[in-house]
């Protein structure tokens, strides 16, 4: 009789046991153990992710390198332990950070022409995911085209670069639907062209439970 009333006891306890478990914790147990798999992206988790970027390049203004500072934004949605999604990014160039080398080029009779105007990139993405307690760690190969429209007279009006990606994402949990992570970008034809960004996402669904 005691025994039938301990096993009881125990199988009323044991959903309250695994959700102070779960907790923030994210895990295969907590998150897809009693999932029903779904059928395609339609009935997968998406996440918006928002932030700031650093972008280094090379201005066809100067030819020398420079580094500028502008928006992400990142729509995604997940399949399994895949995701797939589109990132935008958008910068002026007058917004330039520290460390740039060179801004400003000499045109003629000596004057410098500062470098000014807009970089912009769309890209379209495809990676895979894995959960390690309260963070995430992403790799992405992206796809896609910047272009850079320069304000000066006496240079190229605009410069267009096709793009090759790797990206690597650290994620950290702050809530069940808010996540702060950190973005590395480089492209792998022309490594020149590299990016690092720190983005706020929020995600329609529950620590992406399907």
């Amino acid at each position: 009789m005691r025994g039938a009333l301990l096993i009881a006891i125990v199988l009323a306890a044991a959903p309250r046991l695994a959700d102070a478990r779960c907790g923030y914790v994210v895990d295969d147990f907590c998150d897809y153990g009693a999932q029903p798999a779904p059928r395609g992206f339609g009935q997968s988790p998406i996440w918006v992710e928002g932030g700031v970027d650093a972008l280094h390049f090379v201005p066809a203004t100067t030819n020398a390198p420079m580094d500028v500072v502008g928006g992400q934004l990142r729509v995604l949605a997940r399949n399994g332990v895949y995701h797939v999604g589109f990132e935008f990014v958008f910068a002026d160039l007058a917004a330039v950070m520290p460390m740039t080398s060179a801004r400003s080029v000499t045109g003629e009779g000596g004057m410098s022409i500062p470098t000014a105007g807009d970089v912009a990139q769309s890209k379209l993405l495809v990676g895979t995911r894995a959960d390690l307690g309260p963070a995430t760690f992403l790799g992405e190969v992206a796809g896609g085209v910047q272009v850079a429209m320069y304000d000066n007279l006496d240079k190229p009006a605009s410069q267009m670069w096709l793009l090759l990606e790797a990206h690597a994402q650290a994620n950290l949990w702050l809530s069940p639907r808010l996540t702060l992570g950190a973005l590395a970008s480089v492209d792998v034809v022309d490594p020149s062209l590299a990016s690092f960004s720190l983005v706020v996402g929020y995600h329609l669904r529950d620590f992406d439970r399907r």
